[in-house]
């Protein structure tokens, strides 16, 4: 038992030197892009959340309209103007 509690203490002490490195990683990433929040320092991880959760609703709402564009027949809109293409090798 003796041997357990020394190796989880061991443990527990690289666990708590681990989590003051990332602590310490987080608030210079904080004030590096001023976040303004010293407090809670995973601020930075739910400005990043919801930005990346504001791009897939864009993404999902484009894809929605070209689906609907699609059903609708309109291929005019996915399709390149025939005037811009051009052939290289004509004949």
């Amino acid at each position: 038992m003796l041997k357990f509690v020394k190796s989880a203490t061991e443990e527990v002490e690289i666990a708590r030197r681990e989590q003051r490195r990332v602590l310490e990683e987080l608030k210079t990433t904080n004030e590096y892009y001023e976040t303004g929040d010293r407090e809670n320092l995973l601020g930075l991880f739910m400005i990043v959340r919801d930005f990346v959760n504001t791009v897939n609703q864009v993404c999902r709402e484009i894809a929605g309209e070209l689906r609907g564009k699609m059903k609708m027949g309109n291929m005019d809109a996915c399709l390149p103007l025939k005037g811009t293409v051009s052939l290289r090798f004509q004949v």
